[in-house]
């Protein structure tokens, strides 16, 4: 698997057959994985790795 694809299981279940690649690359991609409240850590981890700071929080706004 290549870093810029991560793994999405449609049925909600940890059965490979079900899983497909998705690159992470792809701006709508990017914003289904990073853009949601439940995945801020993803995001902030991400982020302070980037960029080699630390970040204490972050507000994740809904686009137009």
């Amino acid at each position: 698997m290549r870093k810029e694809d991560i793994n999405i299981d449609k049925s909600k279940s940890n059965t490979l057959p079900n899983q497909e690649k998705l690159p992470l690359n792809s701006d709508t991609v990017f914003k289904r994985v990073f853009a949601k409240e439940e995945n801020k850590n993803l995001l902030i981890s991400l982020l302070e790795d980037i960029l080699k700071i630390e970040i204490k929080s972050i507000e994740i706004k809904k686009g137009e």
